[in-house]
Formats: structure tokens, sequence, C-alpha cells
């Protein structure tokens, strides 16, 4: 940056400028995104959360889509015998893996939105609402899917 230009922060509110001042350096990271995996489990051991479906941070999903795996566990674990266990977890990603699709879809398409420039922040904020309404952020209920669940017998993906 030349000497004779403005400073990028020209213009900013005091608090901000301050702040900033205070930061002895920044850093850039890369934020990696990943195909969802086609399978998460084997007859004895499953994955869940980022090891099975990991989502960029764009609708800050990814601890409540390890929250969702581990109670849709939990339901469909409780009472299982040793015999219980491959279809079981079977069933978990049969359950679970269409939504987490669905989530990793979604933020990729919310970052896609946090860097429009052709878009006004209104209607950024508009379009973040809509995915997470679409997605049902705030109200899908893994625990009840789960409950309601045959645990025994398996849809085809």
């Amino acid at each position: 940056m030349s000497p004779h230009s403005p400073r990028p922060t020209t213009g900013w509110a005091k608090q901000v400028r301050q702040v900033i001042e205070a930061m002895d350096h920044t850093f850039r990271w890369g934020i990696y995104d990943h195909a969802p995996l086609k399978t998460w489990s084997t007859d004895r051991i499953t994955l869940l959360g980022d090891a099975a479906h990991a989502v960029t941070p764009h609708l800050g999903q990814g601890a409540n889509q390890a929250v969702e795996d581990a109670i849709t566990l939990a339901v469909l674990l409780q009472d299982a015998q040793a015999a219980d266990i491959p279809m079981r977890l079977r069933r978990y990603e049969d359950l679970r893996i269409e939504r987490t699709r669905q989530v990793h879809d979604g933020s990729r398409e919310a970052g896609a939105l946090y860097r429009s420039t052709e878009l006004s922040p209104g209607q950024q904020a508009e379009r973040i609402v809509a995915i997470n309404d679409r997605l049902q952020l705030d109200t899908h209920d893994a625990e009840r899917i789960a409950n309601d669940a045959p645990h025994g017998t398996l849809t085809t993906r």
C-alpha cells in the first residue's frame, strides 16, 4: 500500500479502529470443504459429527450436527443387543445421511451468499433466514425422529 493511500480503516468507528490497532498480528485460515461421505459405518464402528460429515462454518451447524448424531445413536442403541448393532448402525446412517447432506449443502449456499457482492446485506440476511427455515435448524427434532423410526427396518438409498 502506498504511504499516500488512505488507511483501510478510514471512516470506521473509533472502537473498531482501536480493536484493530490493538492486534499484534492477523492471519488467514483455510476453510476446507469436502464432499460428504457415502457411508459412515461398518458392522461395529460408526462415525459421527465432522468425522462423518464435515460442514463449512457458514450456518454454525458443525457441533449441532454432532449432537443430532449422538441423540440419534443414543435412541437407536438404547436397548440394542450385540446382534442388533450392525442393523442399528445402518439405521442411524439411514436416518441421518440425507439431513446432514442438506445441512452441508445449505452451509455451502450460505457461504456463497456471505461472499456475494451483488446482494445487499438485507437480501443476504433474508436468504440466510430462508436457508435456516428450509433446513428447520431451530426446530429439527432428531430424538423424535429416531424414536418414531422403526429400529429394525431399513430404507434403501
